[in-house]
């Protein structure tokens, strides 16, 4: 299991696309596409999610959420999240924690396109993620990065 590095950020750095939640719509970019290929191929569970709960929370002074994601469907890559749900820490330093704030109760029930892969951590791995629009670009997308290229 890899460290989470810059890299490891680059791809699952806690996000939330302002896209998939309505904001900045646009075509993407060749340079979006190929870091979503790249993200698809560096996940270990690439799914569709809908959000059950946020949770608002302040812990040490610090404000902080917890959203509840669970499967819809089935996986796109071979396993699936662990017992089908997620659970996503979201504080001030992460970047869909503006999103969040802005959206918390409206998140609920919404679908996305998640992005999963473990990190070392100490003893215990930590989930990193990438929340995308859940749309049939996106995702056929995702199944093109997957198949290995003709030769």
């Amino acid at each position: 299991m890899l460290p989470y590095d810059a890299y490891g950020a680059h791809l699952f750095g806690d996000v939330i696309e302002p896209s998939a939640v309505g904001l900045l719509i646009s075509a993407p970019s060749p340079q979006a596409r190929q870091l979503l290929a790249e993200r698809a191929r560096q996940s270990h569970v690439v799914t569709r999610v809908r959000v059950q709960t946020v949770t608002a929370d302040v812990i040490h002074g610090e404000p902080r959420y917890q959203i509840v994601v669970t499967e819809i469907g089935p996986s796109l890559t071979p396993a699936g999240l662990p017992g089908g749900r997620a659970e996503l820490e979201v504080v001030p330093q992460t970047p869909a924690f503006g999103i969040v704030k802005a959206n918390d109760t409206r998140l609920v029930g919404k679908s996305f396109l998640g992005f999963f892969r473990w990190f070392r951590a100490g003893e215990e791995p930590r989930l990193h993620w990438h929340l995308a629009s859940d749309d049939a670009e996106t995702i056929d997308a995702v199944r093109e990065a997957a198949l290995p290229s003709a030769t």
